[in-house]
């Protein structure tokens, strides 16, 4: 068994059928998915000070459906209808640049055209 090192974090789940990004640390390794508070969440171990954010593919599949290629089978959840959820790889989210501050830039003359 690979041994996890990291805080265990949790994070909002998907709960509509389809493939989902869910964005946490690269990395993060899930462990488990489940009601919590009437919500549906993900638990994962991951470094909380990392700046490396990732989406991660998880694809939510109710039963007599398909099961999506390209993904692995990770637990289902009892719920109604019943929720079988698979995980796909990471999709590196890029660093957002801060916007520029807004201020007003002063009017060109208009010239006139003169013949």
């Amino acid at each position: 068994m690979k041994k996890l090192t990291g805080t265990v974090l949790k994070f909002r789940a998907p709960t509509s059928e389809g493939v989902h990004d869910v964005e946490m640390q690269k990395g993060a390794q899930i462990v488990c998915m489940k009601a919590d508070y009437n919500e549906v969440k993900i638990w994962a171990i991951a470094n909380p000070k990392s700046k490396s954010m990732v989406k991660r593919k998880v694809a939510v599949v109710h039963t007599g459906k398909p099961a999506p290629k390209g993904f692995q089978y990770f637990n289902s959840f009892d719920s109604s209808p019943t929720l079988h959820i698979f995980l796909g790889g990471e999709v590196s989210v890029k660093a957002k640049t801060p916007k520029k501050a807004k201020g007003k830039i002063p009017a060109r003359a208009k010239r006139s055209k003169s013949n």
